[in-house]
């Protein structure tokens, strides 16, 4: 599994992060690299409090670090576009959890992919 996952945080550092249930009003993403070779970084969303544009910001953001898989509990439409148009496959992951608990059900291939939906 080479590349990296982010998720969208809205407590905590590192892996004991919690994910936060929207993705593009996030406040922050953990990136990590499912092979464990490179720490968790964490990237600050500065488009979180956007009237618009949010979830679009969140994924240039995400593409811009070489991001190639997110997990969530909510993508909007538009983040979602932006996300495939740049190849980030979307996987499903309830808010709450811990940035570890996700990656260890990714490792494990347990996460639901989010389908596309059709808007």
């Amino acid at each position: 599994m080479s590349g990296r996952l982010a998720l969208p945080v809205r407590d905590g550092e590192g892996l004991q992060a919690r994910l936060d249930a929207h993705f593009g009003r996030a406040p922050a993403f953990v990136v990590v690299d499912p092979d464990g070779t490179e720490p968790p970084r964490r990237l600050v969303n500065d488009g979180a409090q956007a009237e618009h544009g949010a979830g679009i910001g969140a994924a240039a953001l995400l593409l811009r670090h070489g991001v190639t898989a997110v997990a969530a509990e909510r993508f909007g439409p538009k983040a979602e576009q932006a996300l495939r148009a740049g190849g980030v496959a979307l996987f499903l992951a309830p808010g709450g959890l811990t940035v570890a608990e996700v990656l260890e059900r990714f490792r494990a291939g347990t996460l639901a992919r989010h389908e596309r939906k059709v808007y």
